[in-house]
């Protein structure tokens, strides 16, 4: 599943990064700038459900109950990629990107 090849880790005050999944996420969240976000958990790794303002779906969601809205996005999770905790950064974003192709009003991230 990872992709070693298009990886590249840096070292930045003694911490070690991945600088592939950061500038993609750069890149995601600047393409997301006015969507609204909805933070959640899902086996210790932190995710964020992005929503187009002025898409259709967005109205659907201001109804129903933050916590209703969590755990749609928890599942939806558990159910597109598995036990997210089995697996690394890096492929965790391959499998985002994978359930994020061609979005529409809705796009799922790291945080």
């Amino acid at each position: 599943m990872t992709r070693h090849a298009d990886t590249q880790m840096e070292n930045v005050g003694g911490l070690r990064y991945n600088s592939t999944i950061n500038k993609r996420k750069e890149k995601i969240m600047s393409n997301f700038s006015n969507w609204k976000s909805y933070p959640f958990t899902v086996d210790g790794v932190d995710f964020v459900s992005l929503i187009n303002p002025e898409g259709s779906m967005y109205q659907t969601i201001q109804r129903v109950p933050a916590q209703v809205f969590t755990q749609m996005n928890e599942s939806a999770i558990r159910e597109l990629i598995g036990k997210v905790s089995l697996l690394s950064r890096s492929e965790i974003q391959d499998e985002l990107d994978r359930v994020n192709e061609g979005y529409g009003q809705a796009y799922l991230a790291l945080a």
